[in-house]
């Protein structure tokens, strides 16, 4: 999450993809054109959403074909949008095929500058129509996830810290034996180490022990 989130924009050729793209990086990012089937390659915008780092994915139109070379870039497509944290479904009456829908996806009509007509949410990426609605939706859906995540993570961190010190209470309680087993506190605070991974890092268990075991002049 620290490197930011991954938007795809799916649907089929000639939804206005790209152009929409080109409209939320403020620059022509990518090439726009009547020709169905334009772009092949995934085209990637930088750019921040709610204050957060946001990578817009303009992918190739989405559908059935016999050119070898678009289905290649169908395929990427496919894997792009499948992988990106949310994707964006311009639709323009077509279905989108190869691609199913997450709960939290946002699904958009197409082109509503060339049909005063559609209902719901429309956008243009011509003349930006319902763009600054969708960049909103965009931004709530990802804080949602951020203040999800950051849920988890603090309980994560919560129940490794509980089970360090547990652990690390076990090792000294053994350790002030007077018949102390050095093994058993050794592994006791291999368990607090494990735990504390979660929160610092990998640490190397074995140097770490020598190191305590040294300053407690063990089996000395």
């Amino acid at each position: 999450m620290r490197d930011g989130f991954e938007v795809a924009i799916v649907g089929p050729p000639n939804a206005g993809k790209s152009t929409l793209l080109n409209y939320l990086a403020g620059r022509e990012a990518a090439i726009t054109s009547d020709i169905p089937g334009t772009t092949r390659d995934v085209i990637e915008v930088r750019l921040e959403i709610a204050g957060l780092p946001v990578t817009f994915l303009d992918t190739a139109g989405l559908r059935d074909t016999d050119d070898p070379l678009e289905r290649i870039g169908i395929e990427r497509a496919v894997a792009r949008a499948k992988a990106a944290d949310l994707r964006v479904f311009l639709v323009d009456g077509e279905s989108v095929p190869g691609l199913l829908p997450g709960l939290e996806d946002i699904f958009t009509l197409a082109k509503s500058d060339l049909n005063s007509k559609r209902v719901g949410h429309a956008i243009s990426g011509l003349t930006g129509e319902g763009v600054a609605l969708l960049v909103k939706l965009i931004g709530e859906t990802l804080q949602g996830r951020v203040a999800s995540a950051g849920t988890l993570v603090r309980e994560r961190h919560r129940l490794a810290v509980t089970t360090a010190i547990a652990a690390l209470a076990e090792a000294r309680a053994e350790v002030v034996r007077p018949d102390s087993r050095v093994e058993l506190a050794a592994e006791h605070l291999r368990r607090a180490v494990r735990a504390l991974d979660a929160l610092i890092g990998r640490v190397d268990v074995d140097d770490l022990l020598s190191e305590i075991f040294a300053s407690f002049c063990i089996g000395k």
